[in-house]
């Protein structure tokens, strides 16, 4: 009987998940959003930020 309950529940959240989950990355609107590809951040595309300079010795 639990493991019913536990089958039933999983194969629910596997249909939610398949048509509105973080990775079908179309928040329930039926639309599939693009997703960029990231970017390379190179040393000097950091330095490009200005980033704050730091000041002593110890860790974070």
């Amino acid at each position: 009987m639990i493991g019913q309950g536990v089958t039933a529940a999983l194969a629910a959240r596997d249909a939610l998940r398949s048509t509105n989950g973080y990775d079908s990355h179309n928040f329930g609107t039926g639309v599939r959003r693009i997703e960029r590809a990231a970017r390379e951040c190179t040393y000097n595309d950091f330095l490009k930020c200005q980033p704050l300079p730091f000041k002593g010795t110890e860790g974070v």
